[in-house]
């Protein structure tokens, strides 16, 4: 598994448990510390051996700010459903909303933030799951006059065109 990348070699010269930080050293003898979290290493490992009810047990020993670059992770290892719900950044949570098809956490999040573009997405993936009465009322909230034309011309709705 690859942690980072390093611009010149470096040894490793331990781990200090307490303040979780891995010590490494370079051939002119200079100490670099950066921070590694054990449990998230474990939990990490868990994803990739695809041992999900471990992950889970661990996911409690991981601090709250973690969560979102470990959503990212999950996402990178089509684990999408356990980003999404990992996840505390709201874009990101929309994002994933709408690649699993959730329409209706889409939706929330779209009224929580009051986005045109997060309207027209919500609007757009609405109307192809087949929910017209969501999709004209997402369109309406982005302002968007271009598809409620369509909308309304597909349905030959006069009093809304």
């Amino acid at each position: 598994m690859k942690l980072g990348n390093a611009d010149k070699k470096q040894f490793i010269l331990g781990y200090e448990g307490k303040q979780n930080r891995l010590y490494l050293v370079d051939k002119s003898l200079q100490v670099v510390a950066h921070r590694l979290m054990i449990s998230v290493l474990n939990y990490q490992a868990a994803i990739l051996c695809n041992e999900e009810d471990k992950a889970k047990a661990l996911i409690g020993q991981i601090p709250n700010s973690y969560y979102g670059k470990l959503s990212k992770f999950l996402e990178a290892n089509n684990h999408k459903e356990m980003a999404f719900e990992l996840t505390p950044d709201q874009d990101h949570k929309f994002d994933l909303a709408l690649v699993l098809n959730r329409v209706d956490e889409a939706h929330k999040i779209a009224e929580a933030q009051q986005s045109n573009e997060k309207w027209r997405k919500v609007g757009d993936i609405a109307l192809s799951r087949g929910c017209f009465s969501m999709a004209e009322n997402c369109y309406e909230k982005s302002q968007d006059f271009n598809s409620l034309l369509l909308f309304y011309s597909s349905y030959g709705d006069r009093d809304g065109l």
